[in-house]
């Protein structure tokens, strides 16, 4: 996916960039990461050398987005399931509702890691892939 953003500062090889979030029209959760915001502000490797104030394309991997998406939004509810039903027959209702919670609790606990983990791969970082000079894009969605 390809989003057109202003970048606000270069620090090295990363640059802080605003992104108008047209691309995610299209995306299937849609409004659930960020419900009432129309921008946002990403790190991006800079792989054409940009400026401060320049306007540039910046790529997001659709995999890594949907990887994310898996960790998010889905494992958290198996993880919640898996204690549920584990404790619901030996043990009875109440102990399978904190079987659920606790397992729920873990992951979230591990969603720390998961991050740290998601930020070190290379697919999962966005990156200027053009500058736009002179430019002035019109309203809609970029794709490869």
């Amino acid at each position: 996916m390809l989003n057109r953003g202003k970048v606000l500062s270069v620090k090295g090889t990363t640059a802080r960039v605003e992104l108008k979030l047209t691309s995610c029209e299209r995306c299937p959760l849609h409004g659930l990461c960020q419900p009432n915001a129309n921008k946002m502000i990403v790190e991006a490797k800079d792989t054409v050398g940009v400026n401060e104030g320049d306007t540039v394309l910046v790529e997001v991997d659709p995999k890594g987005t949907w990887l994310a998406s898996l960790f998010l939004f889905v494992l958290p509810v198996v993880a919640f399931i898996v204690g549920f039903v584990s404790l619901y027959f030996w043990k009875g209702v109440a102990f399978a509702y904190a079987g659920g919670g606790t397992l729920f609790t873990l992951y979230v606990i591990c969603m720390r890691y998961i991050n740290r983990w998601f930020s070190s791969k290379k697919s999962f970082i966005p990156r200027i892939v053009k500058k736009l000079e002179g430019y002035e894009p019109q309203e809609r969605v970029w794709f490869k």
